[in-house]
This record gives structure tokens, C-alpha cells and sequence, in this order.
């Protein structure tokens, strides 16, 4: 959690928000930390835990759901949703400082 706080001050992503299609709850994806960018690996290389989230395109978030957002997939990104579907773990682990950011999206029926 301390680490998702600090990205967030340092380099102020903008937040990710997938719908998880199990529960409706919309959850915010986990930020890549910028100062440990990941090394590319060919395919023989993956470990098969990581081979298989790249196969299902699991996107971890940040209350620790693993969402897959490939077609047929348990999840979709999102840009507009009602407040009230946001996951409320997800909410609070953004802590004081961030939580405002959580809300920073359109509504449905806002003018385009």
C-alpha cells in the first residue's frame, strides 16, 4: 500500500477502472511502478504463472483481484460508472490523499 501511495505522489497515473462481470464491482488497476519497469522475456522464458496471466490478460488490482479483461474475459475497462459501484477496498486502500481521485470520472448521463 505504501508503494501504490508514493507512485501516486511521484508520477500521478491516471487510475485504470475494470469491471469485474462476476460481481459488478468496478475496481481500480494496480499502476506499473515506473522505477522498476519490467524486462521483456520471450515466451520460453515466462514462468507458467506468468505465462498464464499474460494468456488470460489479468490486470492485478489494487484490493488484490486478478481481472482478466480479454474477450470472454471476467472484466472490462471502464470509464464512466455510478459511484456506488466502486469497490469500497479499493476506495480505502487509496488512503485520504488519493481517494478523491477515485471519483474523478464521468457519470452515466453526463453531457458528452
Amino acid at each position: 500500500m505504501t508503494r501504490l501511495r508514493e507512485i501516486l505522489d511521484e508520477y500521478d497515473p491516471p487510475l485504470r477502472l475494470v469491471r469485474a462481470l462476476d460481481s459488478n464491482a468496478v475496481h481500480i488497476v494496480a499502476p506499473d511502478d515506473p522505477a522498476s519497469p519490467s524486462e521483456a522475456k520471450r515466451l520460453s522464458e515466462l514462468t507458467a504463472d506468468e505465462a498464464l496471466e499474460l494468456a488470460l490478460a489479468l490486470r492485478p488490482t489494487i484490493c488484490g483481484l486478478g481481472v482478466s479483461v480479454r474477450p470472454g474475459g471476467r472484466g472490462t475497462y471502464v470509464g464512466e460508472f455510478p459511484d456506488k459501484d466502486l469497490c469500497g477496498r479499493c476506495h480505502r486502500i487509496l488512503g485520504s490523499e488519493h481517494q478523491h481521485l477515485a471519483f474523478a470520472h464521468p457519470q452515466p448521463g453526463d453531457p458528452v
